[in-house]
């Protein structure tokens, strides 16, 4: 086949694989809203997130965001488990609602308060509520989609989650400049109550059915197989403190905008385009299929990538390697997140999920509070912690070659 069929034959195959995942959202009404209320939320939540950079950019950029980071993920770490137990116990679908209403209500008092203990405390309370929203959405996808489209489902899931960065972070930018602080605040409280609106619409008469398995075929969620498969991202998270270093490198080296969070909104953007071009590329390439080697695949991209990062001084090269990074990190997501949903039964899959986001938001603090320290204390630059990270995501696509041998063959 010459170049050019080549070229004609790829083109085909991936309008091919986008109609299939339009056809997923137009056809499944359950689906489409939790899809909906995962975009509005994500919007909102970048929007707030550059307000609350902005509001908390006067000191020391990288001790300030680097302890915001860290109050957004203790919460999970803490509580996930406890949000996976309530996932496998009450309605998935009541917890969310409950969930998104508080946390609107609680975004919305940074109007009144700004002083930095309420904007922490906001911020810790809000990822509270959090940890018990993304088990239950984590748990309740398998019942939304039939089993042949869950790679799928999951590929819209981080197509939407890496659109909603781009938007967010790009527009956000703008939106602060024209709408200021309070504007912002209210574009993410009410996103909150929109997501809360579409998961509402969910109707339990036409979930999937439960597939039957015998106790042979029940994976217990203390087995090496499923322990392995959790820790997948726990592991991936020790190079986590990316989001701190993006954040540094847009503050200080690439300061752009009146309230100097362009260059970090530059530099988010690049992340979620690569999140965006991850999975689209990888399921039209590879499939739903070969988790593994996809997964391996994707630590070594990561690494790549934040290489490239450690050796670039303009902010285009430093973009370009966001971009690759975070298409393997969103490609490992992506992939493991299927891995764990096929492996895990509905009755433990909560406590599964919020047992994995525990390990990841576990790792990735201890990630942030140590890069944190070390480039707030103008030990390390952000550049060593980039070459530093992909280190460690090279050391992890080792460990899990002999793990994947031994106990997912």
């Amino acid at each position: 086949m010459t170049e050019r069929g080549d070229f004609r034959w790829l083109f085909i195959h991936r309008f091919d694989t986008s109609l299939t995942l339009r056809e997923l959202l137009r056809r499944n009404k359950n689906f489409r809203f939790i899809s909906w209320a995962l975009a509005l939320s994500l919007f909102g939540d970048w929007v707030g997130l550059l307000a609350i950079f902005s509001l908390l950019g006067g000191g020391n950029p990288a001790t300030e965001f680097s302890i915001l980071l860290v109050l957004k993920q203790l919460p999970i770490i803490l509580f996930s488990s406890i949000g996976g137990k309530l996932a496998d116990t009450y309605s998935r679908r009541k917890l969310m609602i409950a969930s998104d209403i508080v946390r609107s209500l609680l975004v919305a008092t940074l109007i009144l308060n700004q002083s930095t203990v309420w904007i922490y405390t906001v911020v810790f309370l809000q990822s509270t509520f959090s940890s018990v929203f993304e088990p239950a959405r984590g748990a309740i996808i398998p019942r939304l989609v039939p089993g042949d489209s869950l790679g799928k489902a999951n590929g819209v899931g981080a197509f939407i989650w890496s659109s909603m960065l781009i938007l967010g972070s790009s527009l956000g930018g703008v939106i602060l400049e024209g709408v200021g602080v309070i504007g912002c605040i209210l574009i993410d409280s009410i996103s909150y109550l929109f997501s809360g609106f579409f998961v509402s619409k969910l109707n339990d008469n036409e979930f999937y059915p439960l597939p039957e398995k015998n106790d042979a075929q029940a994976v217990k969620i203390n087995s090496p197989r499923l322990l392995t498969i959790i820790s997948i991202k726990g592991v991936y998270g020790f190079g986590a403190a990316m989001y701190l270093i993006l954040a540094v490198l847009g503050a200080e080296k690439f300061t752009m905008g009146s309230s100097g969070t362009l260059g970090i909104s530059v530099l988010y953007s690049c992340r979620g385009l690569g999140a965006l071009m991850g999975p689209i590329l990888s399921l039209r390439l590879f499939g739903d299929k070969n988790h593994q080697r996809i997964i391996l695949l994707g630590l070594l991209v990561m690494g790549l990538g934040y290489f490239g990062i450690s050796v670039s001084d303009s902010l285009v090269l430093v973009g370009l390697a966001t971009v690759m990074a975070h298409m393997g990190g969103s490609t490992l997501w992506v992939y493991s997140t299927t891995l764990l949903q096929r492996e895990a039964s509905d009755e433990i899959r909560g406590r599964a999920t919020g047992a994995e986001l525990s390990g990841f938001f576990f790792s990735s603090t201890i990630s942030q509070i140590v890069f944190g320290a070390l480039m707030g204390g103008v030990i390390i630059a952000p550049e060593t912690a980039a070459f530093s990270c992909a280190l460690i995501w090279w050391g992890a696509a080792l460990g899990y070659v002999w793990l994947f041998r031994r106990y997912l063959r």
